[in-house]
């Protein structure tokens, strides 16, 4: 009943190009029951006993090196089998799924031994060694018979209440811990060491990941940098393994635990990858709800693929060898792993291109319908951006290999955070600055004259304003913020005055009805006045030359450029383009 409610599920997360591990993708699995995997000595009886395990595979599976996932039943370590229905569905269906999944039986204690804290401690060290055991056997199988198809970089540990706790001290608890008092005593009187004697020695026990539902640890301590990443589900209000600190069980006597809670705080704290989903309520495990929970189990399921996905390999083509499959590569061409600022977007495609077009009134033809490339064919149009002065300051040191064959001069984009100011200071901030060139049709293009200008700091879901700069036009900003939905956004400054903030920032050409930026801030401080014409005449006759004053961008500075001025004196940028 429970399994077939588990395997019907179909989950988001896909890893793998035919969605194998993150949703059914097996129709059939077969089980072996009672896989011996080690002996060991009965703590009850004192006599040997042999260790079992049912392993779980998908039936038809070609596939040679197979991820396995160990999962172990709850139950004090006073009872609890294998055959636990929650251990059974969730083997069940993550089988189904493609993993090799694993129900180990280990030792258990005699109730009377709750009230024992050295035997209490003794019996977690000693499943320990059990799940140990079992992990070795899956190493040892893969060198020597090979009949599961493991892959032995991927053996993965997990289980519910008492075998979460088995495998919480089965990945942390090591030689490293210094352990001491109580939990030295009591492995030292075991006098098997960190390892056991339970089966398969001379293999490693390291795990790839743990898995712990409403599971706890001795100490958050053992938790070490570099060590194996947990995905740990717990109810808040769970009285027998208790979320935050405290005895198992409500028994006094026994040592505090940690549970999920503070496990999850040192996980962050050393570095270890990790996720924490939490539940109200006080049910133990969470889907342990009176007749139990089916899509709280289902969800765990979830959780631990989604989880889990990161550590896996797929057999798929993978054409820039990233370890991702071409099919679910976000950036094709670029290793997926390098994200500096971790926003979930590699590096290589972590930007965004922004398509602007604005034109200037000193450049605009006759017709009002382009502007001239006179620079440019003058051979006046540097390949360097001319920004590094003041008042602008961008020091990037940015050259073009080659310049457009309709690049009409470079600009500054700026794109900013905040809400523009009408007076006083500027309310909005710089998040970055790009330089490009403005072509003959408005278009704004990156410095290497192939497509749009290139943003890689900008957040997705966030928005922004934009601002134009030229070093001799009044400087515009968006009226709204635009939204960063994708990684290709678009601004068109020139069909409306009101795509500039601010009242008459742009100026409409009659004879097209293209809006553009005036003419004559010769200065570069965002106002057109009076010191804007002292800079044109301390020169007003200069051939052939890339100057401020050349307010019609034809190469010479003379009366054509003091009448670009005259005409819009006393134009005011904003206050959130003045300098």
């Amino acid at each position: 009943m429970i399994v077939g409610l588990l395997i019907c599920q179909h989950w988001a997360f896909t890893q793998c190009p035919d969605g194998r591990y993150a949703q059914k993708v097996f129709d059939d699995i077969e089980i072996q029951n009672d896989v011996l995997y080690g002996n060991a000595i009965d703590p009850i009886t004192g006599n040997p006993m042999d260790l079992y395990m049912d392993i779980y595979q998908p039936v038809g599976d070609v596939e040679q090196e197979r991820p396995v996932i160990l999962l172990a039943f709850g139950g004090s370590f006073v009872g609890g089998s294998k055959d636990s229905p929650d251990i059974v569905a969730m083997c069940d269906s993550l089988a189904h799924y493609g993993f090799v999944t694993a129900a180990i039986q280990y030792r258990l204690e005699e109730q009377v031994s709750l009230l024992q804290v050295s035997k209490m401690i003794q019996i977690i060290y000693m499943a320990a060694h059990d799940g140990k055991a079992a992990v070795r056997f899956f190493r040892r199988d893969a060198a020597e018979d090979n009949e599961y198809r493991i892959d032995t970089a991927r053996i993965f540990m997990g289980g519910v209440s008492a075998g979460a706790i088995l495998s919480t001290h089965l990945a942390y608890l090591d030689e490293d811990d210094n352990l001491s008092g109580i939990y030295l005593q009591a492995l030292n009187d075991l006098g098997v060491g960190f390892e056991g004697d339970s089966g398969n020695p001379a293999y490693s026990s390291e795990v790839r990941a743990v898995i712990s539902i409403a599971g706890a640890l001795g100490l958050p301590d053992w938790m070490d940098v570099g060590e194996a990443p947990i995905v740990s589900m717990h109810s808040i209000g769970d009285p027998t393994v208790l979320y935050d600190v405290g005895p198992p069980l409500g028994a006094f006597w026994l040592p505090d635990m940690y549970g999920s809670g503070p496990m999850h705080v040192r996980a962050d704290a050393e570095g270890i990858r990790n996720s924490l989903h939490t539940y109200a309520g006080s049910a133990h495990p969470a889907y342990n709800t009176g007749g139990g929970d089916f899509d709280i189990l289902a969800e765990h399921i979830e959780y631990i693929a989604d989880f889990l996905a990161p550590e896996l390999i797929c057999a798929c083509t993978d054409t820039d060898g990233d370890g991702v499959c071409d099919d679910v590569d976000i950036c094709p061409g670029s290793d997926d792993s390098l994200d500096a600022d971790m926003d979930g977007i590699p590096d290589d495609c972590d930007v965004v291109e922004l398509e602007l077009r604005v034109f200037l009134e000193g450049a605009l033809n006759i017709a009002g319908t382009a502007m001239r490339a006179d620079l440019l064919s003058n051979g006046l149009l540097p390949n360097a951006q001319p920004f590094s002065q003041a008042p602008y300051n961008y020091t990037a040191a940015i050259a073009a290999p080659s310049i457009p064959v309709d690049a009409v001069d470079w600009v500054l984009v700026e794109a900013r955070s905040g809400i523009p100011a009408t007076t006083g200071n500027p309310q909005t901030v710089i998040v970055e600055q790009a330089v490009g060139f403005l072509l003959s049709n408005g278009d704004i293009v990156n410095p290497s004259g192939v497509g749009a200008l290139r943003f890689t700091s900008l957040s997705p879901g966030e928005s922004y304003h934009f601002v134009v700069r030229h070093r001799n036009h009044l400087d515009v900003i968006t009226a709204t913020a635009i939204p960063i939905s994708s990684q290709f956004i678009s601004y068109d400054f020139s069909t409306s005055a009101a795509q500039a903030f601010g009242i008459e920032q742009l100026i409409p050409h009659g004879a097209s009805n293209i809006f553009a930026l005036y003419a004559g801030d010769y200065n570069s401080d965002g106002v057109i006045q009076n010191t804007d014409y002292d800079v044109w005449e301390m020169d007003p006759s200069i051939l052939n030359s890339y100057e401020p004053a050349d307010g019609n961008l034809d190469g010479t500075v003379q009366t054509t450029d003091f009448d670009a001025w005259s005409g819009n004196k006393a134009k005011l940028g904003t206050v959130e383009v003045q300098y």
